[in-house]
């Protein structure tokens, strides 16, 4: 949530709600508003007003193409890495994006490769069944599209990359 890094989730939540997903009824998709209200406390309650104002944009339909981009940095230094993503609809609007920190990187390649692991997963939280997966990493993208086992250090993201695969009608790389 775009500047919400010093709101505290209120200590008295009796329903545990750890994403902001509970906070929206499904079925109509629109806020539930005891939920947000109880959620955030008193000294939050503009960030709550603020947020119930937000338009809740309807899912994109089991047969709409989404888009996904993927991209990583890495710091050789620290073994950190960080992992972008964007899903786009067919008009280039966001659907959703994530950034992902981790620690745990043995190298670019590596986090390139989890990357677009991660692509599929947001496919996946999104209920699609037909997504294309886009990065700059080509050496990753002919993997994707390959069937063939490989040695390298990344073979266990490929190997869950083609596993993926069967979870989608469409996937093209």
């Amino acid at each position: 949530i775009p500047r919400a890094a010093n709101y505290k989730i209120s200590g008295n939540i009796s329903n545990e709600i750890t994403r902001v997903s509970e906070l929206i009824d499904s079925p109509t998709r629109t806020w539930k508003v005891k939920d947000v209200e109880a959620t955030f406390s008193e000294i939050d309650a503009d960030f709550s007003k603020k947020l119930m104002k937000w338009r809740i944009e309807p899912l994109p339909s089991r047969t709409q193409v989404v888009k996904i981009n993927f991209d990583a940095t890495y710091d050789r230094n620290q073994f950190r890495s960080t992992l972008r993503l964007v899903a786009r609809n067919n008009r280039g609007e966001v659907l959703a994006s994530k950034l992902i920190f981790s620690t745990e990187a043995p190298s670019l390649f590596a986090a390139e490769a989890r990357a677009c692991f991660q692509a599929g997963g947001i496919g996946l939280t999104m209920g699609v069944k037909k997504i294309e997966v886009e990065g700059d990493a080509l050496t990753i993208i002919k993997k994707c599209q390959s069937t063939a086992i490989d040695k390298l250090e990344i073979e266990v993201y490929i190997r869950d990359i083609q596993q993926c695969k069967s979870d989608f009608q469409s996937i093209r790389f």
